[in-house]
């Protein structure tokens, strides 16, 4: 395929717009101050966030600090927490919730326990809790986790209390 050819076809066939893929036969134009990317051949708008976990203030939770970002995003189905795990963190579960722990860093001996079981941890491990799995990262760690549906404070039961 000729370079021009080439060119016009990947207009027609999409643009990538941060992350998102446009199908269209336009280039879409971005309103930074909306942070939407528009179409000038469709209605649709689509739209991104940006989360800057070192502008959100960390809260105390079971494990230690947790930032929260896209709690007030209503096209998401959930959350995604920046947390860092430290020496208190709590055995907990949660009736509703599902998380993915995503350990970033974490110190030598650091375990994860679910449901009573120890596994040892290294960066770049994840980690899938359904509801109902007790729960607690014991050591310091640097995790990234994601929550579905939304956080929800009160779905935090300690099976030790």
């Amino acid at each position: 395929m000729k370079p021009t050819n080439r060119r016009k076809f990947l207009k027609t066939v999409g643009t990538a717009v941060t992350g998102t893929v446009v199908a269209s036969m336009a280039t879409p134009q971005l309103t930074a101050d909306e942070n939407t990317a528009t179409n000038t051949n469709t209605v649709k708008k689509l739209k991104y966030r940006q989360v800057d976990f070192t502008k959100i203030v960390g809260v105390p939770c079971p494990c230690g600090t947790s930032r929260r970002g896209l709690i007030d995003e209503p096209n998401f189905p959930g959350t995604i927490h920046r947390t860092d795990i430290d020496q208190t963190a709590k055995a907990h579960y949660h009736k509703k919730l599902t998380e993915i722990y995503y350990v970033i860093s974490c110190e030598p001996g650091a375990v994860m326990v679910l449901d009573g079981k120890e596994i040892p941890l290294k960066a770049d491990m994840a980690f899938y809790i359904p509801p109902e799995t007790v729960h607690q990262l014991v050591g310091k760690a640097k995790t990234f986790i994601t929550v579905l549906p939304k956080f929800d404070p009160t779905d935090e039961y300690f099976p030790n209390e």
